[in-house]
């Protein structure tokens, strides 16, 4: 069940300085398995076709780690924190520039959904997010860009402030195996993936094919760019909106909501994510398991995998529509029940109540958008 996090949790929240600047996390094999599987993925988009039909590469990162992970972390906890690819590749960098690189300011709050909408807008945004290729590139830039920001703040900063990783420790809080570890940064991180899921959620509708039109290149990347930041936009104004509101309930002097209050938005997200992408699993996952026999396109065959039959039907089943709607439901109802709860312990009674109902009235909104966008 999920803890109860409440003032206590913004406390600690606003001295993330000290969280970030703590004893670096022990490295263990999972850090070990999770370098070499990132490392062979970038080799295989390099040496393999340039081709997401015949190159695992793709599919092992949207399928495996864009989609697996958080519905990993909703079963097993924190998995981001057993597998962290970066941590050795940041321990390296560590011992051989010591300490020249730390800077004495806190990280800003919204590195890790700035680094979150990173890979958001390559799968989403970017002209060709199948290149194998332009997939190494980036690859390899967001794991230098990691390591900097580790040099920076700490290899603290990496188990609970890159993208990912706080992505992880924010969905394992639902888990049934929960840490209750307080995640900084959670609310940006949050309206970012909600945001991206949604415009991903747009981009199969007639109104954005006329948007679009016959942009093709970079033009179609500017054209989705915008898309990306605007419905990202539009996701921050409603919840900051929302917020604003039930801050003017309250006293003069209580704490602030808009941090605490973010907490609420983690299975609002997941639900959001997990609904809109569940279809996308089913059908690419059985693609993942094809290519896994051949990863390069050589012609192997090293699970007898490879002649398997991709059945796109399944997705179609009345029972995954039914499974979305469930999702959906339980998402912002929990959204609404944590939210309450934070509500509690950082207002009285009574105002606790009025924001809550602001928080129901924008999960309402939330839930007639995600059933008509991801259930179009």
């Amino acid at each position: 069940r999920p803890r109860k996090i409440g003032a206590s949790d913004h406390a600690e929240e606003a001295a993330a300085p000290v969280d970030a600047a703590s004893a670096p996390p022990a490295i263990g094999a999972g850090n070990v398995i999770g370098t070499i599987a990132y490392v062979a993925v970038i080799a295989a988009a390099i040496i393999g076709p340039d081709s997401a039909a015949a190159n695992v590469a793709p599919l092992a990162v949207l399928v495996g780690w864009w989609i697996g992970l958080p519905i990993l972390c909703l079963v097993a906890g924190d998995v981001m924190s057993a597998i962290n690819p970066f941590q050795i590749p940041a321990a390296l960098a560590e011992r051989f520039v010591g300490r020249r690189l730390r800077a004495s300011a806190e990280p800003p709050p919204w590195m890790g959904a700035a680094l979150l909408a990173s890979f958001a807008w390559f799968f989403l945004a970017y002209h060709t997010p199948g290149s194998p290729r332009a997939l190494a590139v980036y690859l390899t830039a967001y794991a230098v860009v990691v390591v900097v920001a580790a040099l920076m703040w700490g290899r603290g900063w990496l188990a609970r402030r890159e993208g990912f990783a706080g992505l992880s420790a924010a969905v394992a809080n639902l888990s049934w195996r929960s840490t209750s570890r307080v995640v900084p940064g959670v609310a940006p991180l949050m309206v970012v993936w909600i945001g991206t899921t949604a415009f991903d959620a747009v981009t199969s509708t007639t109104f954005w094919a006329d948007v679009v039109g016959t942009s093709a290149g970079w033009g179609a990347t500017s054209f989705a760019s915008i898309g990306l930041l605007w419905l990202v936009a539009i996701v921050a104004a409603a919840y900051i909106g929302a917020v604003k509101v039930a801050g003017l309930l309250g006293a003069a002097g209580e704490p602030p909501l808009l941090r605490p209050l973010g907490l609420a938005l983690v299975p609002l997200a997941a639900a959001w994510f997990i609904a809109h992408d569940i279809t996308l699993l089913m059908a690419e996952g059985q693609n993942l398991i094809v290519l896994l026999s051949d990863p390069i396109g050589r012609g192997w065959d090293l699970f007898g995998t490879i002649d398997n039959t991709v059945d796109f039907g399944i997705v179609e089943e009345t029972w995954v529509r039914w499974l979305q709607l469930g999702l959906l439901a339980a998402g912002h109802v929990l959204t609404v029940v944590i939210g309450h709860d934070v509500a509690l312990r950082l207002r009285a009674r009574t105002a606790a109540v009025q924001v809550t109902w602001c928080l129901a009235a924008l999960s309402a909104v939330s839930f007639v958008a995600a059933v008509m966008l991801v259930m179009g």
